[in-house]
């Protein structure tokens, strides 16, 4: 199908085929707003109409009318349809024996500008399409859900008397400030509750409609002569007067309820291959937000063929900023013929948005090593080479259409760069480099290796024999720098070789070597990268902690410059990943010895450390008491703290109660009691009503005191908030109606002379949808200060919700729910 389309922010085109035809038309749509762009199919998320009916692309075919996935296009695999697909379609027919024949077109339309899917050739509008074959000449007018038109067919034409199209584009983020507008909206949907759930139509059933902002939920034609008298393109009557009226409230309406859920934010560059006799690597490259994880998968088709590669997705690895992903190396089962593309799934650990699949196509990567321009002879020498060592691509300069290694003769003019283009999918571009022969012949050949944590052997071969010494080229990043200046072989071919010494540790390098000859330098291309490891911590100390020396053992290092954390391992296991230079092991058992190392964590390696090890002593296990609670006790004024008794050898407990003030929950002097060993409650004496307590708990063993659990109770109930009111005015002057969307909520704060009217520092407000004894509560809000008495929720929906109201202290402790209900205009 073409789908090649020119498109304005006006009608693209009026086509008017009849041989004399005039029109007059009348419109009543509203505009309305676009979602986000979504990453997967690169179109709107949502398009939603004043009505707030927001739809989302449907692609339930047993609902849906939509083209079909172009096996083998990644951007329809991707996306889940083809070149043609719908937010919102209605259709409706005129049709009879008196030779009248009109069909309705309405639409919020995805497609491209190009015959199959592509990237970037995205393209959204809004259709009405009216095309009327007409039995007479005369005057037709055309009532439909947004307007009116009239025309005057003046001539018959062969069954071409009306075609009327309007296209008129749209864009994702088109919000309620700049919204978008055209020909249609809002949308017409199913009358009543008929619609399957989720969906305003079922997409193949002539149905009732609703929603035309004219009241005209109908397609009528009417046709008179142009002197008034009525054409019988409804035939006749029994009394033989004409039937000048046709019409039809049947539309075949589709669209798919928008889940109010967004694509998970994901971008890929790319996802590539290497491989050797050895075995082969894939690399995926993505952004995405600090909250996402991202896995690679392998590529599974609408059909479900799949070319596994992976023995399992393999989750990728995030830069220090949280926000980006970077190349993920993993261990891949690779067939000879690898798959055509890879998949990215993003998801969010808050379940808040869609997980996100993107497909990529698997490439090989291509490295352009030289692009020189001899401007002497005319000639330009391209030099590259594919990451596929196994197959061996064969490299094309894109440009000139011939492999690369070849002296290509361009004359005067080079190209300022040139692409090279693997026939395993991947390409580079190269600016192009203008270079003078040179009387000394640079080395090739160069290669690094690590010779020990500290230092890099780089090797060459020589290629001159009049240069008068070398000079050795670091590179990191973007940055060069010469770290040694070895002395000239003087007999071509000798194989070389200098240490650096010097390499900065957890960074990537990689080398050149110039070849000089007085002032005439020749550089090689540079070396495989090498890591330099980052530089090992020391650890210096494994020693017992005071006051928990039967438990506790304290390590302390002397760390290493790029660390950016630390692991510490006890007995060969990771026990614990640290900041710091020191880290207290806790809970161990008595009269026991273990032994620890650390290893740096770098931006792009790990070292260990040397290993100690150290030894607990014997005594007790104090530790923090487990599910600390306060309870009912023998009296309303006299509650129990009950708590689980975690500590072994203690000598007792300690509880301590004190009133805290419900403003700054500042804690005043402390009442302390002393109990026996393996208690594991305490009866507190008479409370102060209306008054905040925390207790606090912790087991002993003479001096020594283990970690303590602390809990606030607040004796007393606080005042409720008084004549909650929840009120929405539907009628009356226009601008004392309450905004669509909106409910205010109001109440009294509770009485001056209520006990524990003082302790009121705020409220928190909740809503549901329905009824308050079956539906589930969300939107907390909670309001700061006593006097802090409204809150309005936005955006709700037109049907009924329930909200409740409660004083709260700073604390959180709150009163009895006050409930009302509303239901939003």
């Amino acid at each position: 199908m073409q789908r090649k389309l020119i498109v304005a922010l006006v009608a693209s085109a009026l086509e008017l085929y009849a041989a004399s035809v005039s029109a007059q038309s009348m419109t009543c749509t509203q505009p309305f707003t676009t979602g986000p762009l979504n990453p997967v199919n690169g179109y709107a998320e949502t398009v939603t109409d004043i009505n707030g009916i927001s739809l989302q692309i449907c692609k339930d075919p047993a609902m849906c009318f939509f083209d079909p996935v172009v096996t083998g296009n990644l951007t329809s695999e991707q996306a889940g349809t083809g070149g043609e697909s719908f937010w919102w379609l209605a259709n409706a027919t005129l049709a009879n024996n008196s030779g009248l024949d009109a069909v309705l077109v309405m639409a919020a339309e995805a497609t491209y500008n190009t015959e199959d899917p592509t990237p970037g050739e995205q393209l959204s509008f809004t259709r009405l399409r009216l095309r009327i074959d007409a039995p007479f000449t005369g005057v037709y007018t055309v009532e439909y859900p947004y307007g009116r038109e009239s025309f005057n067919i003046e001539l018959l034409d062969a069954g071409d008397e009306i075609r009327e199209v309007f296209d008129i584009s749209f864009t994702p983020n088109m919000l309620s400030n700049t919204p978008a507008t055209g020909r249609v909206g809002p949308w017409l949907r199913w009358t009543g509750n008929d619609a399957p759930a989720g969906f305003i139509g079922d997409g193949n059933t002539p149905h009732a409609v609703t929603g035309s902002p004219c009241g005209q939920n109908y397609f009528r034609i009417t046709a008179v002569d142009v002197d008034g008298t009525p054409l019988p393109i409804g035939g006749f009557d029994a009394q033989g007067q004409p039937i000048n009226v046709v019409e039809t409230d049947l539309f075949t309406v589709q669209g798919q309820l928008s889940d109010n859920k967004v694509q998970t934010p994901l971008a890929s560059d790319r996802i590539s291959y290497a491989r050797t006799a050895g075995g082969t690597q894939v690399d995926a490259f993505a952004v995405s937000g600090a909250a996402t994880g991202v896995e690679m998968r392998d590529f599974v088709t609408t059909t479900g063929v799949s070319s596994p590669v992976l023995a399992a997705p393999v989750a990728l690895q995030k830069e220090t900023n949280g926000s980006a992903f970077s190349k993920s190396q993993g261990l891949v089962n690779a067939p000879a013929t690898l798959p055509a593309a890879m998949e990215l799934h993003g998801s969010d650990a808050t379940g808040t948005t869609d997980t996100t699949r993107l497909v990529r196509a698997l490439t090989d990567s291509v490295v352009i090593s030289q692009a020189d321009y001899n401007p002497l002879t005319g000639k330009l020498l391209v030099l590259a080479t594919s990451s596929d060592k196994v197959a061996n691509p064969a490299l094309t300069i894109e440009e000139f259409g011939v492999a690369t290694g070849t002296e290509l003769d361009v004359g005067g003019v080079p190209p300022a760069t040139v692409t090279v283009l693997s026939a395993a999918g991947g390409k580079e571009t190269v600016k192009v480099r203008v270079t003078v022969p040179q009387s000394v012949i640079a080395p090739n050949g160069v290669a690094a290796s690590l010779l020990t944590p500290t230092s890099v052997q780089v090797s060459w071969t020589d290629r001159s024999d009049n240069e008068t010494g070398f000079e050795v080229v670091r590179k990191v990043g973007a940055v060069t720098t010469v770290v040694g200046t070895p002395g000239a072989a003087n007999a071509a071919g000798n194989e070389l070789s200098f240490v650096d010494t010097t390499a900065p540790d957890d960074t990537l390098v990689s080398y050149s070597v110039r070849s000089v000859l007085g002032a005439e330098k020749a550089e090689s291309a540079f070396s495989n990268e090498v890591l330099v490891p980052i530089a090992a911590p020391t650890l210096n100390s494994v020693s017992p902690v005071a006051g928990n020396t039967s438990t506790n053992l304290r390590l302390s290092w002397t760390g290493s410059a790029k660390a950016v954390s630390y692991n510490v391992y006890r007995d060969n296991a990771l026990i614990r990943n640290v900041t710091g230079l020191t880290y207290d092991d806790i809970g161990l058992t008595p009269s026991t010895t273990y032994s620890y190392r650390v290893e740096a964590v770098g931006a792009n390696s790990s070292t260990t450390s040397n290993s100690i090890s150290g030894s607990t002593t014997a005594g007790s296990l104090l530790n923090a008491p487990t599910n600390l609670a306060v309870v009912a006790g023998v009296t309303a004024a006299r509650p129990r703290v009950i708590w689980g008794d975690a500590s072994q050898g203690e000598t007792g407990y300690r509880v301590s109660r004190a009133a805290v003030n419900v403003t700054t929950l500042v804690a005043g002097t402390a009442t302390v009691a002393n109990l026996a060993a393996n208690t594991t409650s305490f009866s507190s004496p008479a409370l102060t009503a209306q008054t905040l307590y925390q207790f606090t708990v912790n087991a002993v063993n003479g001096a020594e005191a283990g970690a303590a659990a602390s809990i606030y109770h607040y004796q007393g109930n606080l005042p409720v908030a008084r004549t909650v009111r929840a009120t929405v005015r539907s009628t009356g002057a226009v601008a004392n109606r309450t905004p669509l969307g909106q409910v205010p909520v109001t109440w009294q704060a509770p009485a001056t002379t209520t006990a524990g009217y003082a302790n009121v520092l705020g409220y928190e407000v909740q809503y549901c949808v329905g009824a308050s004894t079956t539906c589930t509560w969300t939107g907390l809000v909670t309001k700061t200060g006593v006097t802090n008495v409204n809150h309005t929720y936005t955006g709700l929906a037109n049907t009924l919700h329930s909200f409740r109201v409660r004083s709260i202290t700073a604390a959180g402790f709150g009163s009895a729910w006050s409930v009302v209900s509303a239901t939003p205009r």
